[in-house]
């Protein structure tokens, strides 16, 4: 198996293996500074709203970034459960939809330079469990 290193926050870097296998690794450097790398692959990939999570008198940047499926649930790298499990520490915490463009200009000591490339197989690991791909939500049915 390959691995790659992603940037996180704290000046660091996070080994994370390169075949979108969700682990330790990969659950760390998705939730501490690439989160939007993630949900940017996922976006390309799918289609799906980008959302922020906000604490309230949160301006700008948020704390987290997720991407909404058709279906209504907020997607990160722990799965489908990202609004309920951030508002269980923060109860108060507002999803709000991003633009792309919005989400590559977050700066703040959370957020480093995605790495998308990175980010690809975990999104597509995702995709494939929750969702169909921007393809096949595409593809037109045989009409005789």
């Amino acid at each position: 198996m390959g691995t790659t290193f992603v940037e996180i926050t704290g000046c660091r870097r996070r080994e994370i293996n390169t075949e979108g296998i969700i682990d330790c690794d990969a659950e760390y450097a998705f939730t501490r500074g690439q989160c939007h790398a993630l949900a940017l692959a996922l976006h390309r990939l799918t289609g799906w709203q980008l959302y922020g999570l906000y604490k309230p008198n949160e301006r700008g940047t948020p704390s987290h970034t997720v991407v909404r499926s058709p279906d209504g649930e907020y997607i990160d790298i722990n799965g489908n459960n990202a609004l309920k499990d951030w508002r269980e520490y923060y109860p108060a915490v507002k999803p709000k939809a991003v633009t792309e463009a919005q989400v590559l200009e977050f700066e703040n000591d959370d957020y480093v330079k995605p790495d998308i490339k990175a980010a690809m197989p975990y999104a597509k690991a995702l995709a494939s469990k929750y969702g169909k791909t921007r393809r096949a939500q595409l593809r037109i049915p045989f009409v005789r």
